[in-house]
């Protein structure tokens, strides 16, 4: 299920190139080559958000400040490089 997403799409191509060479000695677009994959497994083509939705919180997820957060709470931070323990222009 890792790959088996948009992200895993695009990662494909940049593995293998914009096109494949078949056993028929046809060019395939590697694209369109995986999504049938993805299709045939899954019926659809999940984003990552789809993937990793309902994926549980751990707190080693959290980094070194242990902080486990909803996902709608995240919306209302001020992402600064403060939050993620950086230095301004770092």
């Amino acid at each position: 299920m890792l790959l088996h997403n948009s992200f895993g799409m695009l990662l494909a191509e940049q593995v293998f190139g914009p096109s494949l060479q078949n056993s028929d000695g046809r060019r395939v677009f590697t694209r369109e080559l995986a999504a049938q994959h993805i299709l045939e497994d899954l019926g659809f083509i999940p984003t990552v958000a789809d993937c990793l939705g309902e994926l549980p919180l751990r707190p080693w997820m959290a980094g070194r400040r242990r902080i486990l957060a909803t996902a709608s709470s995240l919306h209302s931070l001020p992402l600064t490089n403060e939050n993620f323990n950086g230095v301004p222009d770092d």
